[in-house]
């Protein structure tokens, strides 16, 4: 048996979008000023603005066995909490949203999110995605997302859901020694660095006092003893719990720190004036890796752990999908790395058909079908659902003939 759904497949390379196309991933809505920003309100009575996912032309959506379930024209766009460690379930219904738009999007500009968009990026015990960890440290928290086109396409499933993905073209592979390959790709490895440190986003005293925390939970463990048993002998603290509790070690860190803090932005400043594709040399390669290497050593001073580096051939990917963008002559430089690192259909963002259970399945309810899917994507929108999984918007059959988009549902599926 096979069913036919909807690919969102990623325009490639991105500049070629015809203009004014209005499917896409990340970014900007094209939402008239006049709607609401979705926002969320959560138990303790906090809120925040909603992160903006995608967006979807209903007129370039094309026919498939379920097409008839959504209008013929207007717009879709999706938002949710996008960096949670929670499902969407616990932070309440308002964690997600889906409005529609009968009219088109064409002529509407593009709409900033407002600043308090990006909730989550603080939470110092949970790993962070893609987004949070490549942003520019000094740019708005609001900016995660980076623009992404997709062209909906249909495609057959399988049984297993998956659609027909198509072959590489290229046998490019980076060179490590090369790496990072541009200036780009140098500011995705500085930028990874000075996330390490939530740096503006949690104030580096508070930092300091989770880590004076977590060593203090570290030194007072306490193993469980059976009856009659005798405690073992105390064990010394671990060298960077004696340092994290020590207020003169944490003086001396934070003057390091800070020097470090310096050097990094000033670096990041000097390579982004030689302009995002141009090559790095030797020595400027040379000069990242030290930096990086430098808040790898402090890292280790204050956790106990070195700093976990995304992998170089990733950020260069990653990179590679911004620079076409803003400079699209650099797919004619380089033709064997952008076919080769055109992004492969094996999980794709999909709408309509079958969905892709990533343990169990999100899915449930009486007569629901699949509204939008949006897989883990590392390299374009660098959406990351928990461990590599996926974020799933689904809707019955009434509530969709009826346009109640409202009755749309959402969860976060991963590992």
């Amino acid at each position: 048996m096979t069913r036919d759904f909807i690919v969102l497949e990623r325009i490639w390379p991105p500049a070629s979008a015809p203009a004014g196309w209005l499917c896409h991933l990340g970014g900007w809505p094209n939402l008239p000023a006049s709607v609401p920003w979705p926002r969320v309100t959560f138990p303790d009575g906090t809120s925040a603005a909603l992160d903006f996912l995608a967006q979807i032309d209903l007129a370039a959506v094309p026919e498939v066995y379920e097409r008839g379930l959504l209008p013929r024209h207007g717009m879709l766009y999706f938002f949710a909490v996008g960096e949670t460690s929670e499902p969407l379930a616990a932070l309440g219904a308002g964690a997600w949203k889906v409005i529609y738009r009968p009219d088109s999007a064409a002529g509407v500009p593009p709409r900033p999110p407002p600043g308090d968009a990006g909730w989550g990026q603080q939470q110092i015990d949970y790993a962070r995605g893609d987004a949070p960890v490549l942003r520019d440290p000094e740019a708005p928290r609001d900016a995660l997302y980076p623009y992404c086109p997709v062209q909906p396409r249909r495609a057959v499933a399988s049984e297993n859901g998956e659609g027909d993905a198509p072959p590489r073209r290229s046998g490019f592979a980076y060179k490590p020694h090369e790496l990072p390959l541009r200036v780009e790709d140098a500011l995705l490895h500085l930028n990874a660095a000075r996330n390490s440190w939530f740096e503006n986003i949690v104030p580096f005293p508070v930092y300091l006092d989770h880590l004076r925390a977590r060593a203090k939970g570290s030194r007072d463990d306490v193993p469980r003893l059976r009856p009659g048993q005798k405690p073992p002998p105390p064990r010394p603290p671990a060298p960077w719990v004696t340092y994290v509790l020590s207020a003169d070690g944490l003086c001396d860190f934070a003057a390091d720190y800070t020097l470090w803090r310096g050097r990094a932005a000033a670096m990041a400043a000097e390579l982004r004036a030689l302009g995002g594709s141009t090559p790095l040399t030797a020595a400027q390669r040379t000069r990242v890796f030290a930096l990086v290497e430098q808040t790898s050593a402090l890292h280790l001073r204050v956790t106990g752990q070195r700093l976990h580096m995304p992998i170089a051939a990733g950020l260069a990917q990653a990179s590679l999908t911004t620079l076409l963008l803003h400079d699209p002559g650099l797919a004619a430089r380089c033709p064997d790395e952008v076919a080769a690192a055109k992004p492969a259909a094996d999980h794709p963002h999909r709408m309509l058909g079958p969905n892709r259970a990533v343990q169990q399945g999100t899915m449930g309810g009486a007569e629901t079908f699949l509204l939008l899917q949006l897989e883990s994507d590392s390299w374009g929108p660098r959406f990351m659902w928990w461990d590599a999984g996926n974020l799933t918007f689904w809707l019955s059959v009434r509530d969709a003939a009826s346009r109640n988009f409202d009755a749309v549902r959402a969860e976060i599926e991963g590992h």
